[in-house]
């Protein structure tokens, strides 16, 4: 199982919901995600290409953690960053559909999109912790996130879901009866330096982040959520688990900005 921090702190037990009788898939974490080519200009007004992509990078936190993981992913997506006062957007293209299996079963499942290249009511069976990255399931092909502008019907899948990480803007894009399904899960809501909303059961908690100075913060979003699914398989709660991931996803950045 992955290893946050060294640190003793009290545990509590995985919830019954997050086990599996299945040996072989003892600590295993699912995530179905998708690989991309990033193309984007740097500082000095180069334009690059980069691997990214959320399997990329939930792959690369998971490693450094020593978590066990499988990858069920498709094609490899094309991406245009596109650098704006407020951040990174991205031009993506459409991307055809993953292929599910009839089943997963693992401690935990990760969903983690580009451009709704996983179908919210196709999705198989899934045993253990269902963990949802919104970003990918509230965008449309070839429109940067702030172009936008429908209400995205997502109730089904977050029904299902036990953990949703989300920014503020994404979740402006669900339509009602999907808001009111996020209050049956633990909710991230993302604010970048101003840090991390946490929700769960009708209560709000604060986390802060550590402020890092980068380039670009690409893939940030993705390490979050990872350290926060081991956190969670660790036993650790909820606020605490948070906390161990925001400063995972923050040390991470900061030693990317150093090679």
């Amino acid at each position: 199982m992955g290893n946050l921090s060294n640190d003793v702190t009290e545990r509590q037990e995985v919830p019954e919901s997050v086990e599996r009788s299945d040996p072989d898939q003892q600590d295993l974490i699912t995530v179905v995600s998708t690989h991309t080519n990033d193309s984007l200009v740097d500082s000095d007004g180069v334009r690059r290409e980069m691997p990214g992509g959320p399997a990329f990078y939930i792959a690369r936190a998971f490693d450094r953690l020593g978590q066990r993981y499988r990858l069920i992913t498709g094609e490899i997506a094309q991406v245009n960053v596109l650098r704006r006062s407020h951040g990174e957007e991205y031009s993506i293209g459409a991307i055809p559909l993953i292929s599910l299996p009839r089943a997963i079963r693992s401690q935990a499942t990760l969903l983690s999109p580009v451009v709704r290249e996983i179908d919210p009511e196709a999705l198989p069976p899934i045993a253990g912790l269902l963990a949802v990255d919104l970003q990918g399931f509230v965008r449309e092909p070839m429109k940067p996130f702030r172009d936008v502008t429908r209400l995205f019907s997502l109730a089904h899948l977050l029904d299902r879901a036990g953990l949703v990480k989300a920014g503020e803007a994404e979740v402006e894009r669900l339509d009602r009866p999907s808001r009111r399904a996020l209050d049956s899960c633990t909710t991230m809501v993302t604010r970048g330096s101003r840090g991390i909303i946490l929700r769960q059961r009708g209560r709000e908690r604060k986390i802060a982040v550590s402020r890092v100075e980068a380039e670009q913060t690409i893939g940030a979003g993705d390490t979050l959520l990872a350290a926060m699914v081991v956190g969670l398989l660790d036993g650790f709660d909820v606020g605490e688990a948070a906390l161990r991931a925001s400063d995972f996803a923050s040390r991470s950045l900061r030693e990317r900005e150093k090679t």
